[in-house]
């Protein structure tokens, strides 16, 4: 994933859970964390996956399919 993104225009404010590791975030607020536990991983986005929060630029960013498939990759350990 390229290290510039296309900006979000709004997200749910969250607090991350102990232990979570927070891979992106914005003025300390975690927009993107993932967590295990025993055998089981999740991950929770602070924002939409529509144009709403998501704008247009997001929602058809070139890397949005790779965005979301490495997610689900890696809940489900492939």
């Amino acid at each position: 994933m390229p290290e510039e993104w296309p900006y979000l225009l709004g997200y749910n404010k969250a607090v991350a859970k102990p232990g979570a590791q927070v891979a992106v975030e914005y003025q300390g607020d975690p927009i993107l964390s993932f967590y295990e536990y025993g055998k089981g991983r999740s991950f929770a986005w602070a924002s939409d996956c529509a144009p709403h929060w998501m704008p247009p630029a997001f929602c058809e960013w070139e890397y949005i399919h790779l965005f979301w498939k490495n997610m689900i990759d890696w809940v489900v350990q492939r």
